[in-house]
């Protein structure tokens, strides 16, 4: 019984990886560039089950940013 609870859960796991966006931020390496439009691309593309990185860079946002509304 416990076998198949286990099976069960990695099955719905594998599931919703597999549904699931990946998206990494795009680091302008201009000098002085705006991330937040990058920023907000990935957060808007990847908002429902997504995963969102960033590269291990100094990412700059002059725009603000607005987050909300990101889970319908």
């Amino acid at each position: 019984m416990l076998q198949r609870i286990v099976l069960a859960a990695l099955l719905l796991a594998v599931s919703h990886r597999v549904n699931a966006i990946d998206c990494t931020v795009a680091h302008d390496e201009t000098e002085g560039a705006d991330d937040s439009p990058a920023i907000l691309a990935a957060f808007t593309e990847c908002r429902k089950d997504g995963h969102i990185f960033f590269e291990q860079k100094n990412y700059t946002a002059y725009t603000p940013v607005s987050l909300t509304n990101l889970g319908a």
